[in-house]
């Protein structure tokens, strides 16, 4: 299309074409912000015009300008009708079209063995968003049954192609070792080239290579420069990141604000990491006074879909009624609800409420069970419990050693916040040597050291955004 405007003028005075070229060129002088403000029912016309002589281009712009309503009532038979037209011509954009068609019974009944069948004929002609297509079809057991050799083999020849979701998908699945050989470096090298033509999920991973140092040098600067590219493009997950990032000073100056209103976008985006976030600064009052009410909202957001972390602090809130009204009954369903996804305190609180018949019947051995699994987890109020139970006899056979190593495990956990607790365990632990040999007390020390080898524990803070 020239950009000699005098020549567009002239071209748009003439209304008989003699040759496809001149039709397509109306056509797009119309369709596109160019020399001519953007005429859609003009470029239509042209479309028409030029799709009824036969062109493949005119044929599938005139598909989609009916798929998305554009200058035209939206019919998605026409828009089929077409796509179908065109594919006919082995036009490799039509027939992805068409597989996107089937796929979502856009216009077609929804048919997903026509959806491959197109997708496959559109990659072999080079269309490389077809093959991830395709890829993502047997992936998903839509395309026969699922081989992920052939998958990965897509998804690599749609990367070479340039396609940016393939390219996320191989950065990704070579940072988890997923159907292929774990690599960082090439996860990076995936990861970088999505990235430089904007794509938002490999911006926001590689964000993270580099917070974390994997495949690349750790540099908290590079990664917000990234987070922050994708996190204006509206990807959710690095807008929580971005937050974490303002939180805790990371590659930008500390930033309480800022941390808020990118943690408020995730989450009104509908990621429940983010509500859980959102709803604990809120909670915490940080920088500000608190604001229980509202903090009650996006924790309860976040425990509907399913988040651990929000269903204990919905528990907590409803248990002491901190601003918005005591709830028992509450209290112990969101208790339950985040002990059942595997939340250690949840589990060691659960715990305590069977051992202490509070807001439940009273049931010893549902205590111990619940006490076991929170301390598996490395949650050291529930380790030293088992030690004193262990000591005690309390609902298990009395076990020194046993108690020795249990609450040797516990004092390894205490924060020096945790003074107290830590001097329990210290007597407990004094308690049990006491009723041990030397020898004993050198194998229950190995064994403390051995279940910490095979168990290692994850260091874990209070705020969500730490």
């Amino acid at each position: 299309m020239t950009s000699d405007k005098a020549r567009v003028r002239q071209l748009l005075k003439r209304r008989i074409r003699w040759s496809l070229a001149d039709l397509w060129e109306d056509a797009v002088l119309f369709a596109v912000l160019g020399p001519v403000p953007r005429n859609a029912a003009k470029a239509l016309a042209w479309y028409e015009k030029a799709a009824a002589r036969g062109s493949a281009q005119a044929q599938y712009r005139l598909a989609w300008m009916y798929r998305n309503g554009d200058g035209v009532p939206q019919d998605e038979t026409l828009a089929a009708f077409w796509c179908r037209k065109a594919s006919d011509q082995h036009y490799a954009l039509a027939e992805y079209g068409l597989g996107w068609m089937n796929q979502n019974g856009w216009g077609v009944p929804q048919d997903d063995a026509e959806a491959a069948r197109y997708y496959r004929l559109a990659g072999e002609r080079g269309n490389a968003a077809a093959l991830y297509a395709l890829a993502w079809m047997i992936e998903n057991g839509r395309a026969g049954p699922v081989d992920d050799g052939e998958v990965v083999s897509l998804l690599r020849i749609s990367a070479k192609m340039r396609d940016t979701d393939a390219q996320f998908v191989m950065g990704e699945r070579c940072a988890t070792g997923r159907g292929v050989p774990r690599d960082d470096h090439q996860a990076v090298m995936w990861y970088r080239r999505a990235a430089k033509k904007g794509n938002a999920r490999a911006q926001c991973n590689l964000g993270f290579m580099y917070v974390k140092g994997l495949g690349v040098e750790r540099n908290d600067a590079a990664a917000v420069e990234l987070y922050d590219k994708a996190a204006r493009q509206g990807d959710a997950l690095a807008q929580c990141n971005l937050a974490v990032m303002y939180k805790n000073g990371r590659g930008v100056p500390k930033d309480d604000s800022e941390a808020e209103k990118w943690c408020r976008k995730a989450a009104e985006q509908g990621d429940a990491r983010a509500m859980h976030c959102l709803g604990w600064e809120l909670a915490q009052g940080c920088g500000r006074s608190p604001v229980p009410a509202e903090a009650l909202y996006w924790y309860l957001k976040s425990a509907e879909l399913g988040r651990p972390e929000a269903q204990f602090e919905l528990s907590c809130m409803y248990a002491t009624g901190d601003g918005v009204g005591s709830n028992q009954s509450e209290a112990i369903k969101w208790l339950r609800a985040a002990a059942d996804k595997g939340h250690a305190e949840a589990q060691y609180n659960l715990a305590w409420r069977y051992a202490h018949g509070d807001g439940v019947e009273l049931d010893d051995p549902e205590a111990l069970l619940w006490l076991q699994k929170s301390a598996a987890q490395g949650e050291s109020r529930a380790l030293s419990a088992l030690g004193m139970r262990y000591a005690k006899g309390q609902g298990v056979p009395t076990d020194y050693a046993l108690a020795y190593m249990w609450s040797d495990l516990a004092i390894s956990q205490f924060t020096p916040e945790e003074a107290d607790l830590r001097s329990a365990a210290e007597r407990n632990r004094a308690y049990a040597a006491s009723n041990m040999t030397p020898a004993q007390v050198a194998e229950a020390q190995l064994g403390a050291r051995r279940w910490l080898q095979e168990n290692p524990f994850k260091a874990s803070s209070p705020n969500p955004l730490g």
